[in-house]
């Protein structure tokens, strides 16, 4: 009986600490992140360098396909044609650091 309740007491522990751990991994910040970066940065680093030099890590930059849509209320508007948004690069692991855009 005293081995049970030891081996669920170590269990217990080890499950305390993964979750600690889990925790701590999920909510750590890269220090290197630039974010929006400045007016003279982003004439450098504009969207299509980025796409080209850099690694895309999440979309989530909410965008319209085509020229002379607007993105409002959900969709991409043009007059009386609408059509569904796209999901872009919001943000990008670049040698010179990790950049986010809106």
């Amino acid at each position: 009986m005293k081995i049970k309740t030891k081996s669920i007491f170590i269990a217990i522990i080890l499950a305390v600490i993964a979750l600690s751990l889990f925790a701590v991994v999920k909510n750590f910040k890269n220090p290197n992140v630039v974010k929006n970066p400045d007016s003279e940065k982003l004439d450098f680093y504009d969207e299509d360098w980025l796409d080209d030099n850099c690694e895309c890590l999440e979309h989530n930059r909410t965008a319209c396909r085509f020229d002379g849509y607007i993105y409002s209320n959900g969709y991409c508007t043009s007059g009386n044609n609408f059509t569904n948004p796209i999901r872009k690069c919001s943000q990008y692991n670049c040698s010179e650091g990790i950049f986010e855009l809106n």
